[in-house]
């Protein structure tokens, strides 16, 4: 049985041996767009999907994407990849956000031999560092993980909210159709349609709903009895007291029910034909089931003590109750795929963004979306934020 690794590094993943869930092919159809914005909850595994595309962009094909789908389909040249996780810098002040911005674009220079001066903000900072890049007609892939963090920590703070959203809107408007960036992805919690404040139109394209790349980040049920089939086997033998080899087909479909009532029915998909599972969820879930020989459903969607920034702030005036979102309702699709801002946000909207609700429909252009919650995971959660 091949191990199950907590780790955000693709690199780890592969060199261990653990079990990897092919999603190159996603990752094919979502770098199509050169330029791409995606949205998904807490536990989804943004970053792992970043640092896949990062190994891929930066090293190509070799050795790491042996046996995956991608493998003899990609032809694209290796590129530097500069990397920027805003949830790893400063939130709180805005000034040391900015120096981490510096700090980082430094050592991206630095490891590549590229001049590089610093500057006060992060406008000036990427346009240094794009000066340079023309010079020396070299191109690069920029990704950037938690794009929304600075903002949705700031939701309450409106002095802090405005002097961060003033530098992501600079900071689109200079790498905007930039000729030293090759590829642009983007990842965050939440999305909204203000082009002031998270990308989106012109030439970056939002697929936070797009079919092809629908399960990029999740499980899906093949998924799980592709690759975690041994842990899925153990899970239900333990369950039923009954040995691995004794195990049916129908034990095993009655068990991924059960399953996907704790943790799966989320959708990310405009026509709702993909559903998916919450992989950190369900990670934990068979890992401990193989390791402790125990069955334990159960966990909060954000863990003991964590919310997310965006929701923080909207606690008490959301007033946040189960039993409000205990029958499937509707939302207008224009609010649920483009909501004005983070503190124009519906209630219903920000829910959805943060994995308590998700969609239960397609998600047509024009007209309403179904919502409902997804599972008893978030149905726990809602009720500890209600506490």
């Amino acid at each position: 049985m091949r191990a199950l690794a907590d780790t955000q590094s693709f690199r780890d993943l592969i060199e261990s041996g653990s079990v990897y869930v092919d999603k190159t092919e996603q990752i094919f159809s979502l770098l199509q767009n050169r330029r791409t914005f995606i949205a998904r909850p807490y536990g989804f595994g943004k970053s792992l999907m970043l640092d896949t595309i990062g190994t891929l962009l930066g090293l190509g094909v070799e050795p790491y994407f042996r046996n995956t789908w991608i493998y003899g389909r990609w032809t694209e040249k290796s590129y530097p990849v500069l990397r920027l996780d805003f949830q790893k810098f400063s939130c709180s002040d805005h000034q040391k956000f900015c120096e981490d911005f510096d700090r980082c674009l430094a050592e991206f220079a630095g490891r590549n031999n590229f001049p590089y001066v610093p500057a006060e903000r992060p406008l000036r900072s990427m346009k240094s560092l794009l000066r340079s890049l023309r010079s020396g007609n070299i191109r690069v892939a920029v990704l950037i993980d938690d794009y929304d963090a600075p903002l949705a920590a700031n939701v309450s703070n409106p002095e802090m909210y405005e002097r961060f959203r003033i530098s992501m809107r600079e900071l689109q408007g200079v790498m905007k159709g930039a000729p030293a960036i090759s590829f642009l992805c983007i990842a965050a919690i939440t999305r909204v349609k203000d082009p002031s404040e998270f990308p989106g139109g012109s030439d970056i394209r939002d697929m936070s709903y797009y079919g092809p790349v629908s399960a990029i980040a999740g499980f899906t049920r093949e998924e799980l009895i592709k690759y975690y089939g041994d842990f899925v086997a153990r899970a239900v033998s333990l369950l039923k007291g009954i040995p691995e080899d004794q195990i049916s087909e129908d034990q095993t479909e009655d068990f991924l029910d059960r399953l996907s009532e704790e943790y799966g029915g989320y959708s990310f998909d405009d026509e709702y034909e993909t559903r998916v599972f919450s992989p950190l969820a369900v990670n934990r879930f068979l890992k401990y089931a193989a390791l402790g020989n125990e069955i334990k459903f159960g966990g909060s969607l954000f863990g003991k003590g964590l919310v997310p920034p965006a929701l923080s702030g909207y606690l008490e005036t959301l007033g946040i109750s189960p039993d409000s979102y205990a029958e499937d309702f509707y939302a207008d699709s224009d609010d649920f795929l483009f909501p004005p801002s983070l503190p124009g946000m519906k209630p219903e909207v920000l829910l959805c963004q943060t994995g308590l609700l998700t969609a239960r429909s397609p998600v047509p252009d024009g007209g309403t979306v179904r919502l409902w919650i997804p599972n008893n995971m978030a149905r726990r959660a809602l009720a500890d934020l209600a506490l």
